[in-house]
């Protein structure tokens, strides 16, 4: 009976010991990374689809999930455990692709994933309402402005603000992903509404006068070198509805916005004629108080900023369209821009030292700016519908002016120093005389 039971503790250790290997392997596999990397793009251009999904999904864990993104050349890499994977593969307007059995055993090469355009889902879409939306195609992306009512009654500045990638600063300069090199297009030609001024001058342009933006980041031969950090294509709106039609919108704010604007449009079959007017006044005011403490020096300096702005701007926009035909358009068109800003800012710096203040500086600044502009061109179009084809062709005449002038005034201060001298002087003079005679 005894050796019965030592064979049976031995068989029922063996069992045991014989399980650690499957739960090692286990805790093994799920330590290891694998890399799953790849390419996406598009099969009919080969070019690669920026920002398609990457989602690889566990078939023993449905709850285990990989996924990244793909860069600007189309490429992906993820990491993974071993096992039998489904990889799916998602692109905006694009057929999705998957693969339900993707088993990972080591460093997998996905190759090249071509997605196929869904030429389906875009000729279903119906536009019911404009409103702000974004189209990725292969060299650029469209922001539509639409009825976005964050920017009514701002300007360009606050429509380029609301775009990713784009950063607008307080003088209203424009940079995208962090470069300021960036060249600005109104419908697709460079023009005066920039102004000499720079990006500064589109301040004058009212956001109800703006249609999309197409941000190209990487621009092709047609455009020149300028701009390295890529082009911001402003397109203004041009109403194309048969009859009359217009709208006007009136805008008050706080502080001080006050806007009127309104859009006028009569076509017939072979004629358009569209108009765009905008008036606006705003004032703004702000301050700021900052202190630094030097502990080791007993030093404190007091910084405070106080500004008054104001900026008023009219625009007008006057234009005719001829339809030779459905793709064959000639266009003479017209604006007229004016801008006056005006500025006042008082800046006091004081130093303390032991707790009194040693020294104050006080800088005065008194700005005025007035740009004026206005642009004539006539454009010919014509679409030949076969692989893209279009000729384009303009002849413009614009004229700028930009006069600033800039007050600056620095006044500088310091305590008057009273100091008292005290000096005491005690003296004693012993003298004693002695003769001596013989």
């Amino acid at each position: 009976m005894q050796n019965h039971t030592r064979l049976f503790i031995f068989l029922f250790s063996s069992l045991l010991f014989s399980q650690q290997p499957s739960n090692s392997n286990f805790q093994r596999n799920a330590s290891i990374n694998f890399k799953v990397f790849g390419i996406v793009s598009d099969s009919e251009t080969g070019e690669p689809l920026e920002y398609a999904t990457i989602a690889i999904k566990s078939k023993n864990n449905p709850e285990k999930i990989f996924g990244g993104l793909t860069d600007e050349n189309g490429k992906f890499s993820v990491d993974v455990n071993p096992g039998l994977y489904e990889l799916k593969i998602d692109y905006i307007s694009f057929i999705s692709y998957s693969n339900e059995d993707l088993m990972i055993r080591g460093n997998t090469d996905i190759g090249n994933i071509p997605l196929v355009l869904d030429v389906s889902m875009l000729d279903e879409v119906e536009v019911r309402a404009e409103r702000t939306q974004v189209e990725i195609r292969l060299d650029r992306k469209i922001y539509n402005v639409g009825q976005d009512i964050t920017v009514k009654g701002g300007n360009v500045s606050d429509v380029l603000a609301n775009i990713p990638s784009i950063d607008v600063d307080f003088d209203g300069n424009i940079s995208l992903r962090g470069n300021n090199n960036v060249r600005i297009l109104i419908n697709g030609k460079p023009s005066g509404l920039v102004g000499l001024s720079g990006p500064q001058g589109l301040r004058s342009l009212p956001s109800e006068s703006i249609e999309k933006v197409e941000v190209v980041t990487s621009p092709s031969a047609r455009y020149s070198a300028e701009g390295t950090a890529g082009i911001l294509n402003i397109i203004l709106k041009k109403q194309s509805l048969l009859g009359f039609n217009g709208n006007f919108n009136l805008n008050l704010g706080i502080p001080r916005n006050e806007g009127l604007n309104g859009t006028l449009n009569v076509r017939n079959e072979k004629v358009n004629l569209f108009s765009t007017v905008n008036l606006s006044n705003s004032e703004n005011s702000g301050s700021y108080f900052s202190e630094t403490n030097y502990t080791r020096q007993d030093l404190t300096i007091d910084e405070a900023n106080d500004w008054d702005y104001n900026n008023k701007n009219i625009f007008f926009n006057l234009g005719s369209e001829y339809y030779f035909d459905d793709k064959t358009s000639l266009t003479l068109s017209g604006f007229y821009k004016k801008g006056d800003d005006s500025s006042y800012a008082t800046n006091i710096v004081n130093d303390i030292s032991e707790g009194i203040i040693s020294s104050t500086n006080k800088r005065l600044r008194d700005e005025t700016e007035m740009d004026e502009s206005f642009e004539y061109a006539l454009d010919f179009y014509k679409d030949y519908d076969r692989d893209g084809q279009t000729l384009s062709a303009r002849i413009s005449y614009e004229e700028s002016e930009d006069d600033e002038l800039e007050d600056i005034e620095d006044f500088a201060s310091f305590p008057l120093i009273s100091e008292s001298i005290f000096e005491k002087v005690s003296n004693i003079d012993f003298q004693k005389r002695l003769l001596r005679t013989s």
